[in-house]
């Protein structure tokens, strides 16, 4: 664009151009610490957080829950400065004949964001034979003492003072017949905690890598 100005009779101009630099994108996906550099004059960023997923539940077992996921798009940061994180890790699940639940997973952190792990599905030996709370509540198991497997609730936040929105839902219960497992909640669907679903929680999608990609779905339950 140009400016002119004019001051006793004489006429000035000149010509500016606005560059816009394309988005810089930083991937961290090893389950590990890591400091993020943040780069001079920059204010904000957008921030995508996703835990680690839990395990299944045993012999008919409840389907793990998907790790928490919160996002924001203006993190604020000290142009210059770091921060700190942690990528979360899966949890285990269970191999036959076992009496608990699959592994919770890991959380993931960014700052003053903490994405919480997913919840475990409930085994078939356990009594109640519920799935676990975590960031998407894991899948209930039918039990061997009857049908008593709910899924495990949601325990995700969202981080007001930093406008990042938490996404999780509840797990499924075990199935009428006791032929299958119930399903982990996901970032996109899940629960109530007493409703069957053999299928996992949806998952949901976030625009963060610069298109639409589907994050955090649940484990389906087994059987």
């Amino acid at each position: 664009f140009t400016i002119s100005a004019t001051a006793g009779g004489v006429t000035a101009t000149r010509q500016f151009k606005i560059t816009v630099k394309a988005p810089v994108y930083t991937t961290y996906n090893s389950a590990s610490g890591f400091t993020f550099a943040v780069p001079s004059g920059v204010s904000s960023v957008g921030a995508l957080v996703i835990a680690g997923g839990g395990g299944g539940g045993s012999v008919i077992g409840g389907g793990g829950g998907a790790g928490g996921m919160v996002e924001t798009t203006a993190y604020p940061v000290t142009p210059g400065g770091n921060v700190a994180g942690n990528v979360g890790g899966g949890g285990a699940g269970q191999p036959p004949g076992r009496n608990s639940a699959g592994g919770t997973g890991t959380n993931s952190v960014f700052g003053n964001i903490t994405a919480y792990g997913g919840g475990g599905g409930g085994s078939w030996s356990m009594n109640p034979a519920s799935g676990t709370p975590g960031g998407s509540g894991g899948g209930g198991s039918h039990g061997n003492s009857g049908p008593n497997g709910l899924g495990g609730n949601s325990t995700q936040t969202s981080f007001s003072p930093v406008g990042a929105t938490g996404y999780g839902n509840p797990g499924h219960r075990d199935a009428p017949a006791s032929n299958y497992g119930g399903a982990g909640g996901g970032a996109g669907s899940g629960g109530p905690v007493n409703s069957h679903r053999r299928t996992g929680g949806d998952g949901r999608v976030s625009n963060m890598s610069g298109s639409p990609v589907t994050y955090a779905g649940g484990g389906g339950g087994a059987g």
